[in-house]
């Protein structure tokens, strides 16, 4: 754990989104890198410039490039889902083209010192975007000098020196003091149960936690985040609906690389009580 000076405890607002990391443009020979998400959060930005060498057969286009923590996929072809790996980061690169998902993961591919890296084992889906989107899985433990975006064998983009320095100093979270409330539900009642956690940054950068949040009410999780600077503390709150369904409520946060359930107890109904929906 950071020295208290070190530390910075503060509650966020939580959110969904797609990415969020090392995030920017590809377009014009030019990178914008900066730690940005779907839902319009910044943070600090930096530029650098970039080569791009050509377009492909098949109008592959990379047109953005973000470094993140997880990726979110859809569960069961639906619901979005976060996704993440113990020592793992995830290099994210969003693309136009003619060619349906399946053939540009084929085709796409990252290069780091020279040595092509895999995809990651979930690739993500943007809701509400018209590109396809690739993501490679990418070690944390290794240091990396040079990177490039491959399409049918040819460079199509190379890595910044910005983005090469997150990938070499990566976050690094841990999460504890787990609490839900409310401490107790009655029978049929619906109401907006509260998780609290401590996640710290105990890494070298800054960079988004992500975790999938879900109650008993609805079927599906929402995406729950914080962005971290390196050495600090933040108090995540997040809601999720629950009902009081048989003896107890499960509620469950699954940030990928570990997961934490528990139960809301049903008790008994009160005599005469009306049961209320909170919102």
């Amino acid at each position: 754990m950071p020295s208290t000076d070190l530390t910075r405890r503060r509650t966020l607002t939580v959110g969904c989104l797609t990415f969020v990391g090392l995030a920017g443009c590809l377009a014009d020979g030019g990178d914008t890198d900066a730690n940005a998400g779907s839902t319009g959060t910044t943070n600090d930005s930096n530029s650098d410039e970039a080569q791009t060498d050509s377009t492909p057969p098949g109008e592959i286009s990379p047109v953005e490039l973000a470094v993140t923590d997880f990726v979110e996929y859809p569960l069961a072809g639906v619901h979005p889902h976060v996704h993440a790996r113990r020592e793992t980061q995830y290099v994210v690169v969003s693309v136009d083209s003619s060619l349906d998902d399946e053939a540009v993961r084929e085709r796409l591919g990252l290069q780091l010192d020279g040595q092509a890296t895999a995809l990651a084992d979930r690739q993500p889906v943007p809701w509400e975007s018209n590109t396809t989107d690739v993501a490679f899985a990418v070690s944390k433990g290794d240091q990396y000098e040079t990177g490039a975006v491959i399409g049918d064998g040819m460079r199509l983009h190379s890595l910044s020196e910005t983005t090469l320095e997150r990938l070499n100093r990566p976050p690094r979270f841990h999460v504890s003091d787990l609490s839900v409330s409310p401490a107790e539900l009655h029978p049929d009642e619906q109401t907006t149960a509260t998780v609290r956690a401590t996640v710290e940054n105990a890494g070298e950068g800054t960079g988004t936690f992500g975790a999938s949040l879900k109650g008993n009410y609805v079927s599906g999780s929402k995406t729950v985040t914080v962005t971290l600077d390196a050495g600090t503390t933040a108090e995540l709150e997040a809601t999720t609906r629950v009902v009081g369904d048989g003896d107890e409520a499960p509620v469950r946060l699954d940030w990928g690389r570990d997961e934490w359930e528990t139960e809301i107890p049903v008790g008994e109904a009160e005599t005469g009580a009306v049961t209320t929906t909170a919102e």
